[in-house]
């Protein structure tokens, strides 16, 4: 199976006739080779896309999620291969099932929800006959015939591609939002984790638990679809506009967050950072390159003057007190810890379950991370002896290491050390790799 090229050097080029017809007959070339060569049933996935423009990381995003979707029938599948071109994303899959079935499963997919719309799934049986659908489809712009519509030229060619980056734009938010729940809840459940809330105690809190993150985790989806959606429909907009608008979304969410939790900060560093993550995202699925660092430094100086001189936060008070820049720092630097940390995390996850791979995760992260949260509880002795003490666990046998885990967890909560930065960078680092995993890039 080919990868997707790195999606910051993906561009949305304009294509001709010409460029459309030779890739509709490269399809059916690849067509009739696969089946030839296994003799079974065959999906020809592509996407319809109205336009000029047949691919971009918008529409490859899309494209990847029916992917994933596609290798969920069930139904063994022989062979798959995946490719994205200037005239659009293609796949195909061999299945070891009955064409009409598929064809069933096919159109179920199309019809699952709207944006679904977009896809085109072709199944050709072993004859080499392409399987005709029972069902109509439908026009995107209203409930008639797509055909009708279409011969007709009833909407115009500017509508359906206004409609069409709507779904898209839109998909994409409710995507991007439900990996970031999906983080949360993750990192949150990983157990053990030291001074930390997990499935086996509160850690080093006294005041939330795990009932608190999952409430918690659960009104922040709406928020964080919504920072995708500003970061997607203002885009072309000065980092200073757009990020004015995402902290008014922040301030919201945050309020949210300590309605639901009765007052108790579960999420507030992350609200920042794993939002920011999201909103630079959207602009590359936009077609920008990273503007991460860009959108992180604005207001920085303020924000460090002010912490500086008048300290409100944890955060705030250690770099008063010294220069300990935190989640700002991180983010201003591109959250380097946190993407060195999901590649950590997705070779642990080769050999070892999830849970596990996340919990030694976290202690690599123990080890270099400047955890503000640590050094408000312990000042410099107590990060001193977190990265210590996960220099000796990263070092031990990997069948030690999480019973190692838990004896550090007793120490922690009686000196009551909460590596709370760890834990957010631990959330940043599973977003990130259940993305790259998804869609193959960043």
């Amino acid at each position: 199976m080919s990868l997707f090229p790195n999606l910051y050097m993906n561009t949305s080029s304009k294509i001709t006739i010409e460029q459309i017809l030779k890739a509709r007959d490269m399809r059916a070339e690849k067509q009739r080779q696969f089946i030839c060569e296994y003799g079974l049933p065959l999906i020809s996935f592509t996407l319809n896309i109205a336009g000029e423009i047949k691919n971009s990381p918008l529409i490859e995003f899309l494209f990847m999620c029916g992917v994933e979707k596609i290798r969920e029938f069930p139904f063994e599948i022989k062979y798959e291969e995946v490719h994205s071109e200037e005239t659009g994303p293609v796949a195909y899959f061999v299945f070891n099932g009955d064409a009409g079935i598929i064809k069933n499963k096919a159109v179920e997919l199309e019809e699952s929800e709207e944006t679904f719309r977009l896809f085109d799934i072709d199944v050709i049986d072993k004859d080499f006959k392409k399987l005709s659908r029972e069902s109509t489809r439908k026009c995107l712009i209203c409930d008639n015939m797509a055909q009708v519509c279409a011969r007709s030229r009833a909407h115009g060619l500017d509508t359906i591609k206004e409609k069409t980056q709507e779904l898209l734009i839109s998909f994409a938010s409710k995507k991007l939002a439900y990996y970031a729940q999906c983080a949360l809840y993750d990192e949150v459940h990983t157990t053990p984790k030291a001074g930390l809330v997990d499935e086996n105690n509160s850690g080093s809190h006294t005041d939330m638990d795990i009932a608190a993150f999952e409430k918690s985790i659960a009104v922040l989806g709406s928020y964080f679809e919504k920072i995708a959606l500003v970061s997607m429909r203002e885009h072309e907009k000065e980092p200073q506009t757009l990020m004015k608008h995402l902290r008014e979304i922040g301030i919201e969410a945050e309020n949210a967050m300590l309605e639901v939790t009765n007052g108790v900060n579960t999420h507030k560093g992350l609200i920042y950072s794993l939002g920011l993550l999201i909103a630079d995202i959207g602009g590359i699925l936009m077609g920008l390159p990273t503007r991460l660092s860009l959108l992180a430094s604005v207001g920085m100086k303020d924000a460090f003057d002010k912490a500086k001189n008048s300290p409100e936060t944890h955060g705030e008070m250690q770099y008063s007190r010294c220069g300990a820049k935190g989640i700002r720092g991180e983010a201003q630097g591109g959250f380097k810890t946190a993407k060195e940390a999901s590649k950590i995390l997705s070779e642990y996850k080769k050999t070892l379950d999830k849970n596990t791979a996340q919990a030694l995760t976290l202690v690599e992260i123990m080890k270099v991370l400047e955890d503000t949260n640590v050094l408000h509880r312990g000042g410099m002795e107590a990060l001193s002896f977190m990265r210590m003490s996960a220099e000796k666990i990263a070092s031990a046998d990997i069948d030690k290491r999480l019973s190692m885990i838990k004896k550090l967890d007793d120490e922690f909560i009686k000196r009551n050390i909460s590596p709370g930065g760890c834990a957010d960078t631990l959330a940043l680092a599973i977003f990130l790799d259940l993305f790259t995993q998804k869609h193959y890039y960043l």
